[in-house]
């Protein structure tokens, strides 16, 4: 029978927020905001850029769980002059991206990390059309060509850092390995 949600013991709490997270907090944040202060992207057309902020915030839900992530976002977005808005497109994402990693086995947790960019554009698409800042149909378009290039990028990272830190493995995989 194949497992794909993880035993208890393997995810351990999910609202743990230890000198572990805190660390990986204070870091993504603060990488996410020099980013984010600098402006640091690549021009992919049309007015639309590629930006490293979006997969730094990814990984830092994947590796520390929903709450970093969704704190290390609130870091980033300390600087942006539409708080609210970048707040909500950081944590619509990194909350059910942190949950999909925090509940599912490898490899099904590629799959939740598609149902979790599922969720973001169904949430980010109304909103884009309520803030005005273009019509629902063009937004699905706009998120979707955003992400085409961030799901390869954040998977190939989240591999190498498993493949070659046995620590980053234990973070990435579950809890269980963690000292409580």
């Amino acid at each position: 029978m194949v497992q794909v949600l993880k035993t208890p013991e393997e995810r351990g709490k999910l609202f743990r927020f230890g000198p572990i997270e805190i660390g990986l907090t204070a870091a993504f944040g603060g990488l996410g905001l020099a980013i984010n202060i600098m402006r640091i992207s690549i021009p992919i057309g049309g007015g639309l850029t590629f930006s490293l902020i979006d997969t730094i915030f990814a990984i830092a839900a994947i590796i520390g769980g929903p709450w970093v992530g969704a704190i290390a976002n609130a870091i980033v977005c300390i600087e942006e002059a539409m708080f609210l808005w970048a707040l909500t497109y950081t944590t619509s994402l990194s909350i059910p991206l942190g949950l999909a990693f925090h509940y599912l086995r490898r490899p099904y947790y590629y799959i939740g990390l598609a149902a979790a960019l599922l969720v973001f554009i169904g949430i980010m698409v109304p909103l884009t059309d309520i803030f005005g800042f273009a019509p629902w149909y063009v937004g699905i378009g706009i998120y979707a060509l955003m992400w085409i290039p961030q799901v390869p990028i954040v998977i190939v990272v989240l591999e190498s850092f498993r493949r070659y830190s046995g620590y980053m493995r234990r973070l990435i995989d579950g809890a269980a390995a963690r000292k409580e």
